[in-house]
């Protein structure tokens, strides 16, 4: 199924603490790495969740992968059948 794509909702650093969020990055891990405080992290969330009207950080994810908001990651490389890991 293909989801329409929408007009960006989201600023640059919205979908790049979005991104961070759907890697599994905690806040703190974001704040450092993108050399903002722990409190802009969460300001950037809290806008986020409004934004999409998601309920929480994984539904924030899944609204914004359907929306396009976030491109979908490529497909992780899958072993072929009876060969070993």
């Amino acid at each position: 199924m293909a989801w329409a794509t929408a007009p960006s909702r989201l600023t640059d650093r919205e979908r790049e603490v979005l991104a961070r969020v759907a890697l599994g990055e905690t806040g703190q891990t974001i704040a450092r790495e993108l050399s903002i405080t722990g409190a802009t992290v969460e300001s950037h969330v809290r806008n986020i969740l409004e934004k999409l009207g998601a309920k929480n950080r994984p539904h924030a994810v899944a609204l914004a992968l359907q929306s396009g908001e976030l491109p979908m990651p490529p497909p992780s490389p899958q072993p072929a059948p009876g060969s070993a890991c």
